[in-house]
């Protein structure tokens, strides 16, 4: 839009100064890149290692020592999900295998959600379980959670399906409790379960009872067999692990050497494997586009017949002339298809004017020739 405003000053010396400021309305657009570092995403499919090799071996998930809050990493599929195992056929899990700082006895944490198809061909039972599997000597301290069979069709596990696993914890980055849940593509949920964590114990005949909340510093997530060293061979499996938390979270490529690893035992992370391979991880980008106006002002004065432009940028208000004689007229006109019939009516005012003029010498002309 464009708006239009025409001031007219009767000065002393008979002269009409006109002052013409136009203002512009531009549109423009911006765009803004941000990047979510709460959340990772890598790919997964079969094949050999990748950037972040295979099978029960994956980059490590960290924030450089700091305790990471409330995870959750969902494996969403791109394609159907079809496996064979070595002992039966169909079992896979979905792991994530964490760890605690210097001070913890639990210094390992596992959170699974296997399927299992020994029961009957063709439906897996699915479970969640909570292991807080090794203190820093390798001993088990508790296997928490009792197993949810909960009956899957294999079918059913195809492109949109959405498995994840989320571990909760407190106000102090202590891990207080494991969720997880099989989603299908058609929004059906047919998989849920929690498992609370409180106390562990070991030993007999006198166990060794203790606290089996602890944070986490990092983790690996693995798509691999279903558990006691399975190994799953996938026929069909593709698509991405989403890793989110409330807390940044970074990638590096393992956790042997990190100071703020406790558990430093030779042989660390899950047995069980697969024919699975992950890509590189990375932070998704967001981009924010938003429309903006600005004004800008072009003031132009005419005074017999003299002009002067001058312009202003980023102005939003129209100048004014100062009154130095007689009355002061504004006119506003809104939109430039308006300034056209204010146009016409001006110069038919003008040549209205002009004939009058003439009209009147003329027979005051006619007049004098007469009296002669």
């Amino acid at each position: 839009m464009v708006l239009l405003v025409f001031s007219g000053a009767s000065n002393p010396g008979g002269a009409t100064q006109w002052l013409q400021s136009s203002v512009i309305m531009a549109p423009g657009t911006a765009s803004q890149t941000t990047v979510d570092h709460d959340v990772m995403i890598q790919s997964f499919f079969i094949g050999e290692p990748a950037s972040c090799y295979g099978s029960n071996i994956n980059c490590f998930v960290n924030d450089n020592g700091s305790r990471i809050q409330n995870v959750t990493v969902t494996a969403s599929l791109d394609s159907p999900l079809r496996v064979t195992s070595s002992l039966y056929n169909g079992n896979f899990s979905l792991q994530i295998n964490a760890y605690s700082p210097n001070g913890y006895q639990p210094a390992y944490m596992q959170w699974v959600i296997g399927c299992s198809a020994q029961f009957v061909p063709g439906l897996m039972g699915c479970y969640l379980q909570a292991y807080y599997v090794q203190a820093n000597d390798g001993v088990l301290l508790a296997q928490s959670g009792i197993p949810q069979y909960l009956v899957v069709p294999s079918p059913d596990l195809t492109t949109g399906t959405n498995i994840s696993i989320s571990a909760n914890t407190n106000s102090t980055g202590n891990v207080v409790s494991a969720s997880g849940q099989i989603e299908l593509a058609n929004g059906t949920v047919v998989f849920s379960s929690l498992v609370s964590l409180t106390t562990f114990q070991y030993g007999s005949p006198n166990p060794i009872v203790g606290n089996a909340q602890a944070p986490i510093v990092g983790f690996e997530t693995q798509l691999i067999g279903d558990g006691n060293g399975d190994a799953a061979t996938f026929t069909q499996g593709s698509g991405s692990l989403i890793v989110k938390a409330a807390t940044p979270i970074w990638s590096s490529p393992s956790p042997v050497g990190l100071p703020y690893v406790q558990y430093n035992l030779p042989n660390k992370g899950t047995v069980e494997k697969s024919n699975i391979a992950y890509g590189a991880y990375s932070h998704p980008s967001m981009v924010s586009t938003s429309t903006t106006s600005r004004s800008i002002q072009s003031n132009s004065s005419q005074t017999g017949g003299t002009t002067s432009t001058s312009s202003s940028a980023l102005t939003s208000t129209a100048g004014s002339s100062g009154n130095s004689g007689g009355g002061m007229v504004n006119y506003i006109v809104v939109n430039r298809f308006v300034l056209l019939p204010f146009l016409i009516v001006a110069v038919s005012g003008l040549l209205i004017e002009g004939y009058t003029i003439w009209s009147r010498r003329r027979r005051n002309s006619n007049r004098s020739e007469g009296s002669r």
